[in-house]
C-alpha cells in the first residue's frame, strides 16, 4: 500500500577528515593516483522534524542518492534512477527512486541452502557452499609457519607506540583498515548507468558507492556489543579502480596491474584473484564486481578462526600455503569479494550493504546461521540474502557474536602493530593485530581546522540557489567538469514516484526535498592548500599549479 508522504533531509558536507576514509586515504585509477575530495559531493544528517533519523549519500547534478532511516526505525533507500537506465535512455519525467526496504522483493535468493546443508549444489547469496568450506579450510590449514626468531622480532619490533589496554587485557584498538577495489565490470556498469560517459563523474559514483556501504556496515557493527568488545570501526584506506582499457581478451594489457581481467571465472576463483595479491598493509581487502555468478551468489570470504593453526580472516598476513598439486602458493586471506548483479538485475542498496556486512562477518569468525523462519527475521549471517525490513536483518545472533568474540579476544590480545611498517607473518604462537585507534589524528586535525559544518536551513536568493557564503571551489575548471553542486530545486518540490518492487512507475507518492548546506568552508593552514590533496597523498601528476588554492591562514570571502 503506498503512502503519501514527504522527506525533508538536512544534509551537511561530510567532514574532510572525517570518520570514514582514512587521513592518508589514497584513490588509484588503473595504477595512477587520482585526486578525489569526497567531503564535496558525499553528506550526511537527518530528516527535518525527525530528532531520531539519520540520512547519508552522495549529491551529484544536484540529485540526491542515499539511505534514509527514520526514527521509527523505518527506512527508505534514495536510489538516482539512472542507475537502472542507459545514458541515452532515460526518463525524463522523473529523476529518483524512493522504496522502503521492506519493499524489497528477492524470493530467489531466500532458498539458498546453509552451507551446512548436505547438499552440495550452487548457492543463492553467500557463497560458502560445503564443497567451497572444505577447500577453504583446507587450504587455511596449510599455512607456512615462519621460523620463532622471527615472530620474536615483529613482537619486539612492530608494536604500536598508542597501544593500551582495558581491564580484560585487551588492546583498546578497534579500527580495521579497509582496501577496496572496483574491478572493471563494476567500472564499466556504473560509467554506462549513473556515470554519464564520463569518467570523473564514474569515478565519483564509485567512491559515493564504497561510501554508503561503509556507512551502513559502520552502523551495524560500532552498536554491537562483542561480549565486551564494544566501537569496531572500518575506514577505507585505499581504493584502486580499474577500466575495462586494462584487460584484452581476459588478460591485463601491457604495463597493467589489473588482477581481475579473467572473463569467465566463478565466485571462488574470482576470490583466489583477489587474494593473490599482497594485502598485509590493510586489515581487510575486498573486491566489488558487476558479475553474475552462478546461483544467484552475492559473495565469499575467508573465515577467520581463533585456533593459531588456521589462517584465514582478519589482519591475515601474505604468505604461503599449500595447494596440492600447485605446490607452494602465496595468498592473502584476509579478503573478499561481492557482487553487485543478481539474475540479471542491480542488487538494491540495502542488499548489497548487508551483504557485506555479512562477509566481513565471515572474515571475523563467524559461520552460517540456521534455521530460518524466526519471527523477527533472519540475522545477517543467515546464508542467504536479506532485504533489511526486518529487526534481526542488521543484527548479529547471539552465535555469531560469541564466535566474533573468541576470534576478537585472540587478536585483541597480541601487540598491535603498524601493518604499513611491517606486514610479515608472526608466527604460530599468535594472532596478528593490525587494529588501529581511533584516528585520533583525524579528530585533532579536524579540531584544529574549524570546519563550519552547522546543519542549518540554507537561505536562498530568488533564483532558488544558496548565498555566496562560502568559498568557491578550488578550481573553476574541475567544479565545471564535475557539476556536482548541490542546487535546490528552482520551484516547488519535485515530486518523486515511490514505486514497489516489480512495478511499473506509478504516480508520485512521495516528495523528496533536499535542503543542501552552504558550499564547503574552511580554514586553511600552512601545508595543506584547500582543494590540495591532504598530508600523504600524492598529487595526480597531470594536475597543474592552478588546481590548488593559495595557501592563507584567513577563511576564505
Amino acid at each position: 500500500m503506498l503512502v503519501y508522504r514527504s522527506f525533508h533531509l538536512i544534509l551537511v558536507p561530510l567532514d574532510e577528515f572525517n570518520e570514514h576514509f582514512h587521513p592518508d586515504h589514497i584513490l588509484d585509477e588503473n595504477g595512477r593516483y587520482e585526486e578525489i575530495q569526497p567531503h564535496t559531493f558525499l553528506f550526511e544528517g537527518y530528516v527535518k522534524d525527525d530528532p531520531g533519523s539519520k540520512v547519508y549519500g552522495s549529491i551529484l547534478d544536484g540529485v540526491f542518492d542515499g539511505h534514509i532511516r527514520l526514527g521509527d526505525g523505518n527506512s527508505f533507500t534514495v536510489d538516482r534512477a539512472t542507475k537502472y537506465f542507459d545514458y541515452l535512455s532515460r526518463p525524463s519525467h522523473y529523476h529518483s527512486i524512493i522504496y522502503h526496504d521492506a519493499e524489497i522483493n528477492h524470493s530467489k535468493m531466500r532458498t539458498k541452502r546453509s552451507a551446512y546443508s548436505p547438499h552440495d549444489d550452487s548457492s543463492h547469496g553467500c557463497g560458502l557452499s560445503d564443497r567451497v568450506k572444505r577447500e577453504m579450510e583446507r587450504i587455511q590449514r596449510s599455512a607456512e609457519m615462519p621460523s620463532e626468531v622471527y615472530t620474536n622480532y615483529m613482537t619486539m619490533h612492530g608494536r604500536s607506540k598508542r597501544a593500551t589496554r582495558d581491564e580484560n587485557g585487551l588492546y583498546t584498538v578497534r579500527t580495521c583498515s579497509l582496501y577496496l577495489q572496483a574491478d572493471h565490470k563494476l567500472y564499466e556498469h556504473i560509467k554506462r548507468k549513473e556515470g554519464n560517459n564520463d569518467p570523473i563523474r564514474t569515478r565519483e559514483e564509485i567512491v559515493g558507492l564504497f561510501y554508503n556501504h561503509i556507512k551502513a556496515v559502520n552502523e551495524i557493527y560500532e552498536g554491537t556489543n562483542f561480549n565486551g568488545i564494544k566501537g569496531l570501526h572500518f575506514v577505507i584506506q585505499r581504493t584502486s579502480i580499474y577500466t575495462p582499457e586494462t584487460c584484452d581478451k581476459g588478460r591485463p594489457v601491457a604495463g597493467s596491474d589489473n588482477p581481475f581481467c579473467e572473463e569467465n571465472v566463478d565466485v571462488s576463483n574470482f576470490l583466489n584473484l583477489n587474494s593473490q595479491r599482497n594485502h598485509s598493509a590493510f586489515c581487510l581487502a575486498y573486491a566489488l564486481t558487476f558479475r553474475d555468478f552462478v546461483g544467484g551468489t552475492l559473495g565469499l570470504a575467508w573465515v577467520a578462526s581463533p585456533q593459531y593453526n588456521t589462517a584465514g580472516g582478519i589482519c591475515q598476513v601474505y604468505q604461503r600455503y599449500n595447494e596440492g598439486s600447485r605446490g607452494w602458493v602465496f595468498r592473502s586471506l584476509n579478503t573478499g569479494i561481492v557482487t553487485l548483479v543478481n539474475y540479471g538485475n542491480r542488487v538494491p542498496t540495502r542488499v548489497s550493504q548487508l551483504t557485506l556486512a555479512h562477509e566481513i562477518g565471515h572474515n571475523f569468525g563467524s559461520p552460517h546461521d540456521y534455521p530460518l523462519g524466526l519471527p523477527d527475521g533472519n540475522f545477517i549471517m543467515f546464508a542467504s540474502a536479506t532485504s533489511g525490513d526486518k529487526v534481526n536483518n542488521a543484527k548479529f545472533s547471539p552465535c555469531s557474536i560469541a564466535n566474533i568474540s573468541s576470534v576478537l579476544h585472540v587478536v585483541l590480545q597480541s601487540v598491535p602493530i603498524d601493518p604499513t611498517r611491517h606486514s610479515g607473518p608472526v608466527g604460530a604462537l599468535m594472532k596478528r593485530n593490525c587494529f588501529q585507534g581511533q584516528c585520533p589524528s583525524t579528530r585533532n586535525k579536524r579540531q584544529r581546522r574549524h570546519r563550519s559544518r552547522a546543519p542549518v536551513a540554507v537561505a536562498t536568493s530568488g533564483g532558488g540557489q544558496p548565498r555566496p557564503n562560502a568559498q568557491a571551489p578550488p578550481s573553476a575548471s574541475r567544479a565545471a567538469a564535475r557539476a556536482s553542486a548541490p542546487p535546490l530545486p528552482p520551484a516547488a518540490p519535485v515530486p518523486v514516484p515511490l514505486i514497489q518492487a516489480g512495478s511499473a512507475p506509478p504516480q508520485p507518492a512521495a516528495v523528496l526535498v533536499v535542503e543542501p548546506p552552504p558550499p564547503y568552508t574552511a580554514a586553511a593552514d600552512p601545508g595543506s592548500a584547500l582543494g590540495g590533496p591532504r598530508r600523504g597523498h600524492r598529487r595526480n601528476k597531470r594536475q597543474t599549479s592552478a588546481d590548488a588554492a593559495p595557501k592563507s591562514r584567513g577563511k576564505a570571502k
